[in-house]
């Protein structure tokens, strides 16, 4: 592998470097934040760049590049006796861990950072993504005490500060809702959250119309907020912010297809959700179709991919195609026993199974073919009276179709 020294460069080495990035990886036209920097500030602006190539799309997933860059900025740092960018360094390899889902480690990392640092860098701006990073690492462990402790830390210092960057306070707002909304389970508070990180992402958007990093943004909002308000049956609302999600998710899509196909694929399953809810059964079936057909282009044994045609089968059970409702559900079963999750082979969820199976014998009841929802009744018990035990509501539901038949 080439290894680049950045320490060793002058300004003409890093605007071709730049140049080089933006030609092999990019359109000619840079939507991304986190690149659109000034040429001419390449150098006096080093580590703001460094870091802000750690957010940069064009370098997602290259996770060995990102931390040699690291290595080489902290060198860098410590050469120049620099404490702050150490401190800026250190929280970009933190996050690069997040990236690669070494939560623990990052965690680890992150929780080393006070014994050497000044404190009174942990009261400043970079101190707020500190915490903010810190409390993301608590979230993926679904410790939402905790993660909501550190990042109502990072808002006390970005409400806090004049020089506030608005993407970063409505970020803010953003993760605190996604806790409440995933972790905690209060689509209520997270809703609260989600209210206040809109307007921001909105005027960062009306502001921006070319980057993609807000549009991103702007499109998890709406998704996270659609979400919480099918939550609370509010179907209506719901729609209405599912809509705007898929509209953003869709034309990232046709930018970067290899990069959106799962946000945009996920879009449509939200608002087939929704739909399906509220009893607007053709058109969730309608999107679900989008939703898996998209899916399906990606991975054909994604574990997604057998929760969307799970879901599909089960609006078509209540719309009374039966026949289509038995196909979905065994075409669920044969991704189950093959699912992968990030193309890794993963074991068999027994519990999405004893579902599908259930679903199955309450399609053949429906269709008056009682041996056979006899045999998926059965199927179904079996498996949750193993995962769940005799009394649950999942066991009581297939005790019901049995005694139904």
């Amino acid at each position: 592998m080439l290894k680049i020294d950045l320490y060793q460069m002058n300004k003409d080495h890093l605007i071709g470097l730049w140049l080089c990035l933006v030609l092999l990886t990019s359109p000619f036209h840079i939507y991304s934040r986190a690149l659109a920097v000034e040429i001419d500030s390449l150098e006096s602006n080093y580590y703001d760049n460094i870091i802000s190539l750690m957010h940069s799309s064009i370098l997602e997933h290259r996770y060995d590049y990102l931390d040699s860059l690291l290595s080489t900025a902290l060198k860098r740092a410590k050469n120049e006796n620099n404490s702050f960018a150490q401190f800026r360094i250190e929280n970009g390899r933190g996050l690069l861990l997040i990236k690669i889902r070494e939560y623990a480690t990052a965690l680890e990392h992150f929780n080393s950072l006070p014994a050497r640092f000044p404190a009174d860098f942990f009261e400043t701006l970079e101190g707020a993504v500190y915490f903010e990073y810190l409390a993301r690492c608590y979230r993926f462990q679904e410790n939402g005490d905790q993660s909501l402790k550190y990042h109502f830390r990072a808002l006390q210092i970005r409400e806090g500060s004049t020089n506030v960057d608005k993407h970063d306070l409505a970020l803010s707002y953003y993760l605190i809702g996604v806790v409440y909304r995933y972790v905690v389970v209060d689509a209520g508070k997270a809703i609260i959250y989600f209210k206040k990180a809109l307007p921001l992402f909105k005027h960062i958007h009306s502001n921006d119309k070319l980057s993609i990093e807000n549009r991103d943004w702007l499109a998890r909002v709406y998704h996270v907020y659609a979400s919480s308000l099918k939550y609370l049956g509010e179907y209506e609302n719901a729609i209405y912010y599912a809509k705007e999600a898929l509209s953003q998710y869709s034309f990232l899509y046709n930018i970067h297809p290899d990069q959106y196909g799962r946000l945009n694929s996920s879009g449509h399953k939200v608002l087939a959700d929704i739909y399906s809810e509220s009893g607007q059964l053709s058109k969730a079936i309608i999107y679900y179709q989008k939703a898996i057909s998209l899916r399906r282009s990606i991975d054909q044994t994604d574990h997604f991919l057998g929760d969307f045609i799970n879901n599909l089968a089960a609006a078509q059970l209540r719309r009374g195609d039966y026949i289509e409702a038995i196909s979905s559900c065994k075409e669920s079963i044969r991704i189950n026993q093959e699912q992968t999750v990030e193309g890794k082979k993963v074991g068999v969820d027994s519990l999405w199974l004893s579902d599908s199976y259930y679903k199955i014998g309450l399609a053949y009841d429906s269709l008056k073919r009682s041996d056979s929802a006899l045999y998926y009744y059965h199927r179904s018990l079996a498996l949750r009276l193993e995962i769940a035990g005799e009394y649950h509501d999942k066991t009581a539901e297939s005790y019901l179709g049995l005694a139904g038949v």
